[in-house]
């Protein structure tokens, strides 16, 4: 009997649209997957956006998708790219097959994939797993401070989230985060994906703490380790691995846009995923 192939829920980085990952959508869709890539609620253009808008109102649109295919007994994969990696991960706690079947539903989520993504190591703490939150002027470039840096990365000076300036709480890219997000890509097409980002971010999607963690799930979990990412580098990345217990990870030749840079690699390992999981 043929085994349908699961689902694969996209979850989009800090101020991605859904279209950002369109060529790999179609990707996948030849290799016979079908793709959901469920916008982000706390990125917008416009100016009104609201600025008290958290990863929670991500994982309402990530489940508004998803939730109605598991209920007709689909499963699952959920692949998250950096920022997508909280909301990706919240999105699973209590949609696994197992919780479902406890809950005499059918469906469920069968793996995650976190592609150079955010990983926090227990819940309702920072990335560097303490109390610390940035508190912005109402306008402040972000900076980490010299101790938490150390504290993480002694060989890394913390520049990722970085190019943002925050106003009214809401955070805006600087034209200096385009070298960092796309930095192995052809000028040309990294300034196509540049320009197509939202324009703004809630201040506290990035500050609000997650309740639910790498740590806690109970399925599969495989790392895309992003070799020359210049906003999250990789020895911050083999941090991330270690602190979220990964199962697997996977080494890329690629930078901060693996769906844009190695395509075929990315959709390649969904395949494994799949299939080891079957």
């Amino acid at each position: 009997m043929t085994v349908p192939r699961p689902l694969i829920a996209i979850v989009p980085g800090a101020l991605h649209r859904p279209n950002a990952y369109s060529n790999f959508v179609q990707l996948l869709e030849q290799q016979g997957f079908e793709v959901l890539t469920p916008p982000l609620a706390v990125a917008s253009d416009s100016e009104t956006l609201d600025k008290e808008l958290t990863y929670v109102d991500d994982v309402k649109n990530i489940h508004a998708q998803l939730l109605p295919l598991l209920d007709q007994g689909r499963k699952a994969i959920i692949l998250s790219h950096s920022y997508g990696g909280l909301p990706a991960v919240a999105s699973i706690e209590g949609q696994t097959c197992e919780e479902r079947a406890a809950r005499g539903l059918s469906g469920g989520i069968i793996s995650y994939v976190a592609a150079c993504a955010v990983v926090y190591p227990v819940r309702n703490k920072s990335l560097m797993g303490d109390d610390t939150e940035f508190q912005p002027t109402p306008y402040h470039r972000i900076k980490v401070s010299a101790h938490h840096a150390q504290l993480i990365l002694p060989t890394y000076q913390f520049h990722t989230f970085l190019n943002m300036h925050v106003q009214d709480g809401l955070v805006t890219v600087t034209d200096d985060a385009r070298a960092l997000w796309y930095s192995d890509l052809p000028e040309e097409e990294g300034k196509e994906a540049f320009g197509a980002l939202f324009k703004r971010q809630t201040w506290k999607s990035f500050t609000v703490f997650p309740r639910y963690v790498e740590n806690d799930l109970k399925i599969p979990k495989t790392y895309l380790l992003c070799e020359n990412d210049q906003a999250i580098p990789a020895s911050w990345q083999e941090l991330l691995v270690k602190n979220g217990s990964f199962d697997t990870v996977h080494r890329l030749k690629s930078g901060h846009a693996p769906f844009r840079k190695v395509p075929e690699a990315v959709a390649k390992i969904l395949e494994e995923v799949w299939k080891n999981n079957v």
